[in-house]
């Protein structure tokens, strides 16, 4: 449950299709979705809502958004526009997917129209020092510069965060908290699949608009959603609530049916407890103090039945309210272990994350056009893809994403490769120690990174001869001698540090 003295901002969401079918309704994996027409009725107050109040209907708005633009109205102007009808949602939607290139007839008949995105925040922090002023639109509420600030601020961050996906946000102040209700397109715009099986001589896809609630709103974007809001509504004294926090509306709606039986109890409480003898009728001596003794007695035993009657019943709800505060006792030692747990995770995330930003410094290797540009060796754009050195012996290195090649007078200066310490191995005709300690020295950190990349590459992306003479003899022969043939003569006798690649040949694989 919510800590004392902590306001939330509080956003949650709700599938609308166009008609829902019973086995929809069973809300097993979250808010169940709804018919976007009943939806509304329910936002439009188009039909009885037992938790608003009707005096107060005028002083609820209505914001739709066509071609960029905002139309702001309240419930009564916008009822003499015609803009309060059954369909009001639905024609926003169609005529939005409209314009997108979507007909209404391609989209299915179960697929999720539009999303509902309702705002709010913790009911205290809309509470007036003045809690029953009655020019306010709802009792006890603060309808001031705080309140217009946050709605203006919520407003934007709806806009801002979905854009013209945004076709209409209806503000209630005629139930217990504010709140505002947009309604959402989830239009995103994807690769059209093309029929049939993918193939590389096939053009690629065309982008375009599609409907799809599951790229908008599926677990993760909805976990950034909560997030981002509370970011947003930081400024008002509102944050985020914790992550998997085990307070449900169950024990919202049990905690508020005790409070409301516990008043009403009370109430009837204190009407039986104003008891008085009943009046003696007529006259004085019109009544034999017998009777009158038996009807009062007779009053005062009903009297006491009912103080009997409510006694039990204060006692039953005085179990249940220690029972809810004993699910609230442990529902805070659960948020607050779960805040500790996160907060541990949360550094070891951290952690990992900078073990990984320096293993992967280590382990990141040199482009070839760095290098030449290090060693102060000029360059030219051959292509769009190929930088080319001229060096001073007549050797000429080309440079690409996939690596170098030089090419010379003699056959033993054609080589290829990829990486710094190969380029420096065959620049500087060394070995790979000498290699190492010039790529140290002329690149720090990075060298060392371009090293372990070398040797990562060498060695244990290789396989032996002799390995492969061992797996051979586990298959059959004719595919024993294949393997064992993909070894080249030339690379059995040359040291492994020394083996580079001839031009033209893949530096990736």
């Amino acid at each position: 449950m919510r800590a004392p003295g902590e306001l939330y901002a509080i956003i949650r969401t709700a599938k609308l299709k166009s008609s829902v079918a019973g086995s929809e309704m069973s809300g097993k994996h979250g808010t169940p979705p709804q018919c976007i027409d009943d939806a509304a009725d329910h936002e439009l107050r188009l039909k009885p809502i037992p938790n608003a109040d009707p005096s107060k209907l005028s002083s609820n708005r209505l914001l739709i958004f066509v071609d960029g633009r905002c139309e702001d109205l309240d419930f009564e102007e916008a009822k003499h526009r015609g803009l309060l009808r059954h369909d009001l949602f639905r024609s926003l939607v169609v005529d939005r997917l409209a314009s997108a290139g979507i007909p209404i007839q391609a989209v299915r008949s179960d697929q999720v129209l539009a999303q509902q995105v309702m705002v709010s925040a913790s009911h205290e922090f809309f509470l007036s020092t003045k809690a029953s002023d009655p020019e306010l639109p709802v009792a006890g509420l603060s309808i001031d510069d705080r309140y217009v600030r946050w709605r203006r601020d919520s407003v934007d961050f709806l806009r801002k965060r979905f854009g013209d996906r945004v076709v209409a946000i209806v503000e209630h102040l005629d139930e217990l908290t504010p709140h505002l209700t947009a309604v959402v397109v989830p239009l995103v715009e994807k690769a059209v699949k093309a029929p049939g099986r993918a193939s590389k001589g096939k053009p690629a896809a065309p982008i375009a608009w599609r409907l799809s609630a599951f790229d908008v709103f599926n677990k993760k974007t909805l976990d950034h959603l909560w997030t981002e809001y509370g970011d947003a509504m930081k400024g008002h004294g509102l944050r985020r609530p914790p992550h998997r926090s085990m307070v449900t509306s169950t024990d919202v709606k049990e905690f508020y049916t005790a409070v409301a039986d516990a008043a009403g109890t009370a109430e009837k409480l204190e009407k039986t407890l104003a008891f008085s003898l009943p009046p003696v009728e007529g006259r004085v001596f019109a009544e034999s103090a017998t009777k009158y003794r038996d009807r009062a007695g007779l009053a005062v035993e009903q009297w006491r039945q009912e103080i009997a009657e409510l006694l039990r019943t204060l006692h039953c709800q005085a179990k249940a309210v220690e029972h809810l505060r004993k699910r609230e006792t442990e529902l805070r030692r659960a948020l607050r272990e779960a805040d500790e747990r996160r907060s541990v995770e949360e550094q070891k995330h951290l952690e990992l994350q900078r073990q990984h930003d320096a293993m992967r410094v280590m382990t990141t290797d040199i482009v070839a056009a760095r290098v030449l540009e290090t060693l102060e060796i000029p360059l030219v754009v051959e292509n769009p893809q190929i930088l080319r050195a001229d060096l001073a012996d007549g050797r000429v290195v080309r440079t690409s994403s996939k690596g170098f090649s030089i090419t010379g007078p003699s056959p033993k200066d054609c080589v290829a490769g990829r990486g710094a310490v190969e380029l420096l191995m065959a620049l500087f005709r060394s070995t790979a120690t000498d290699a190492f300690k010039l790529c140290v020295a002329c690149f720090g950190e990075a060298g060392i990174g371009a090293i372990h990349a070398w040797t990562h590459r060498r060695f244990a992306g290789r396989i032996s001869q002799e390995d492969i003479h061992l797996l051979a003899t586990r298959l059959k022969p004719h595919k024993a001698k294949a393997a064992t043939d993909r070894i080249s003569p030339g690379q059995q006798d040359v040291p492994e540090d020394r083996q580079l690649k001839q031009p033209g040949e893949d530096v990736d694989r």
